[in-house]
């Protein structure tokens, strides 16, 4: 595979780094996921491996620069994965159960129980009014209509394609991670929106987790590597994949955030989150 900086994948403002500023916050539980508005950052907690429901999770707040706010912002959840924000409501994923909850209240706006879910975790905005969201155990991708606060089955994803992980859309296609049971394998799926229909982008020899796409048209997803040494790999237009080079090994990377400035990663290992910013 071929190596590329940090900055190449950004935006182009930083095209030409050559070195990457981490900043590693500590203070989490197991960090999940992380989402973000333009001031904030909210970062899913949960040390419950069990998925049972205990109120042991919680969301973290936190500003841009990688400051915690507070710690428990929304505090007992129980096992809070993936996370979404549409219209100041901040939608998790808590075992069975899709909650959302007001930005600036931090008031309990929705609680849809999945039925038939035991291990939601993922979510992803589809439209102004439609939500779809994964659950590992079922391999079901559902789709949820917030005006009619009802669910269908959107997509099944085969046992033979692996366990589903997390989600990342555009406007054509879902994008799916999995990995099968002894974490040997990954794949990368592409799903049409109109047909469902399910093809195989790459498969990895390790276990893929996070996924995110770029502004021009490349994946990266975050790898566990093999003995936690985990990394971050591209995957270019023409599927050529390329090694991200951050100086350094995460530990345990899961549902991370691309945006044009940073990225942010949680890392589940070692109970922290890291901010890389390439500087000039």
């Amino acid at each position: 595979m071929k190596k590329i900086c940090i900055g190449m994948w950004l935006c182009c403002a930083f095209l030409q780094a050559q070195i990457n500023r981490i900043v590693t916050i500590d203070g989490f539980t197991s960090p999940q996921a992380i989402t973000m508005t333009n001031l904030s950052v909210f970062v899913s907690n949960t040390n419950n491996a069990d998925f049972v429901k205990n109120g042991s999770g919680f969301i973290s707040k936190l500003d841009r620069t990688g400051k915690i706010i507070d710690l428990q912002f929304i505090a007992n959840l129980n096992a809070p994965r993936g996370m979404a924000i549409l219209d100041n409501i901040l939608y998790v994923v808590d075992i069975d159960t899709l909650k959302g909850f007001n930005l600036t209240t931090k008031k309990q706006m929705l609680n849809l129980p999945i039925s038939g879910t035991n291990s939601l975790n993922d979510i992803v905005i589809k439209d102004s009014s439609v939500l779809l969201v994964a659950d590992s155990e079922t391999g079901l991708i559902l789709l949820i209509d917030l005006k009619k606060k009802s669910y269908y089955t959107f997509v099944a994803i085969e046992n033979n394609l692996g366990t589903l992980q997390n989600m990342a859309i555009d406007k054509k296609f879902l994008y799916v991670s999995t990995f099968d049971k002894q974490h040997a394998k990954s794949r990368i799926l592409r799903i049409n929106i109109q047909t469902k229909e399910i093809g195989v982008i790459h498969e990895f020899s390790e276990k893929i987790s996070g996924i995110e796409l770029t502004e021009n048209g490349g994946i990266i997803v975050a790898s566990w590597g093999r003995n936690n040494e985990g990394k971050l790999y591209k995957i270019a237009k023409n599927t050529t994949i390329y090694t991200i080079d951050l100086d350094e090994y995460l530990q345990g990377p899961t549902k991370f955030w691309l945006d044009s400035q940073a990225i942010w990663i949680p890392n589940t290992l070692n109970h922290k989150v890291q901010k890389i910013t390439p500087e000039q």
